[in-house]
């Protein structure tokens, strides 16, 4: 997945229906010793401006709901293994690392590394087929 490939929840659904399940599903059948890594990103609130100029729209961070409908497909899929992109991209506005001025009042600073350490317990098998958001 690239990042901007999609810019909200009805996106990840999409991608989610479309490439991702079916993915796991033909590494799974092939029986290969290859595995799919899901890539996760947190979204962002305005243009995403690289150094070559180019652009994606927002995508809305949701107060984590855009983070975590990633994760909650890729575990549905059965993804094994998940990368969060952006731990620190500050300058590009899709860091997941704690920083003051969290979206909403009703958001730690910590919100996203809350919801990455919960994908990764649901990944080890720590929790059930019915993970929610939790945490708030």
């Amino acid at each position: 997945m690239c990042i901007g490939t999609f810019q909200d929840e009805e996106g990840a659904e999409r991608y989610s229906k479309d490439v991702q399940h079916s993915g796991v599903q033909k590494l799974k059948s092939a029986q290969r010793k290859t595995d799919y890594v899901g890539v996760v990103w947190p979204g962002n609130e305005g243009p995403l401006i690289i150094n070559t100029g180019s652009s994606t729209e927002p995508a809305p961070r949701q107060d984590g709901a855009f983070f975590w409908r990633q994760v909650y497909n890729g575990y549905k899929d059965g993804v094994r293994f998940m990368y969060a992109e952006m731990f620190d991209g500050f300058e590009e506005g899709t860091a997941i690392l704690p920083s003051l001025g969290a979206q909403s009042d009703n958001t730690p600073s910590d919100w996203y590394l809350r919801i990455a350490g919960s994908a990764s317990e649901a990944l080890k098998g720590h929790a059930t087929k019915n993970i929610k958001m939790k945490g708030r």
